[in-house]
């Protein structure tokens, strides 16, 4: 699972993803906080998919946002297109991963699959 955090993005991976200047107006304000997960790669679809729920919330976006959900990301991206939108994510992310080499997913320690780790908690299994 990756956690993204919008502060996380603007600091960590780009610092200038609302500087850069965008055909596209973002509706979701600068100092909106906000976070979402996802599982699987860092992709695109994977994050406009996690996106998606945020853009949607009223409180983040209000009503007179023209923007659909994918011209949100693009602008707060900085991009002018989706192409440039997906280019400025995998660098975002390629950032990430290099920024913290030994991030792993939780079940990766144990390499049992399945549900070990809870059935551990649990007390239903020894280590």
């Amino acid at each position: 699972m990756v956690r993204v955090y919008q502060s996380g993005l603007l600091l960590l991976l780009s610092k200038s993803l609302f500087l850069v200047s965008s055909q596209l107006t973002q509706c979701i304000e600068e100092a909106s906080l906000f976070e979402f997960e996802f599982d699987g790669e860092c992709s695109y679809a994977n994050v406009l998919e996690a996106f998606t729920p945020i853009f949607e919330d009223p409180i983040n976006v209000g009503e007179s946002c023209t923007n659909t959900v994918e011209q949100e990301l693009q602008a707060l991206l900085g991009a002018q297109d989706a192409v440039g939108a997906k280019a400025k994510l995998h660098s975002i992310c390629k950032d990430a991963f290099q920024s913290y080499p030994n991030v792993f997913r939780f079940s990766d320690i144990a390499k049992k699959g399945g549900n070990f780790e809870q059935m551990f908690f649990n007390g239903g299994t020894d280590w």
